[in-house]
């Protein structure tokens, strides 16, 4: 559909008849997508498994997305009393969300490294949202102590972090809960069954309402089914 040559390597912008998503560099996994005929709806089980640590939505919620990719959490927000601050780094994917992801030419994403934002950032958030890994990226960023705490810093008292990973190995998911324990009270990670990735949230409020038998009974559309695209949904506390 397209290719842009981006500062991070070729963006591909790539569809079929229900999908639209997009590819960085040489890496032909897939960033973002969205499901053409529900463009406001979450289509990725990794996308709707963070979207658990935002139930239930709360008017005047603050969420900071750390990694806005092709704008997903952006369009299933825009219609909700939800304050969002959306960070993305990479401009040219700002310019492809805005323009082939229906991303509202309203919708402001700030062009910034995650790292960065979050050091200088000055607000408090009750979600944090991060997805920011890329296979050059990951595993310096799993172990940066700094980055963690200054996220840490800006969410409120019971507030969540929702995070993406992309691990090579069981090893660096363990050495990233061996960071978050110092900071969080309450964790969930979830396995997929066909997908590489985890997502774990974690947070000082109670964890343990998010079950698959509860993932199922949501009547919310973006979760609707989630729940059989999980292998596995664990939940531990310090």
């Amino acid at each position: 559909m397209a290719s842009i040559r981006s500062q991070y390597g070729l963006l591909r912008i790539v569809e079929n008849s229900q999908h639209r998503w997009f590819t960085l560099a040489d890496n032909h996994v897939i960033q973002g997508v969205m499901d053409k005929l529900q463009p406001n709806l979450l289509c990725a089980p990794v996308n709707q498994a963070m979207f658990l640590s935002l139930l239930p939505l709360s008017a005047n919620d603050r969420v900071l997305n750390l990694g806005a990719g092709s704008g997903c959490f952006e369009r299933v927000l825009k219609n909700q009393a939800i304050q969002l601050t959306s960070v993305e780094i990479n401009a040219d994917i700002i310019a492809a969300a805005h323009h082939y992801f229906l991303l509202d030419e309203t919708t402001p994403i700030i062009n910034d490294c995650a790292e960065n934002f979050i050091t200088r950032c000055q607000q408090s958030f009750d979600v944090i949202l991060i997805d920011i890994f890329s296979a050059q990226s990951h595993q310096a960023l799993l172990q940066k102590h700094g980055f963690w705490h200054a996220c840490f810093k800006r969410l409120t008292c019971l507030g969540k972090i929702a995070i993406n990973l992309a691990p090579h190995n069981e090893q660096q998911v363990i050495n990233l809960l061996l960071l978050l324990r110092p900071l969080f009270r309450e964790f969930i990670v979830i396995e997929f069954k066909q997908y590489k990735n985890i997502v774990l949230i974690a947070s000082n409020d109670c964890l343990a309402n998010i079950t698959i038998e509860n993932i199922k009974q949501q009547d919310d559309p973006n979760t609707v089914d989630l729940a059989e695209h999980i292998n596995q949904l664990l939940y531990t506390q310090n």
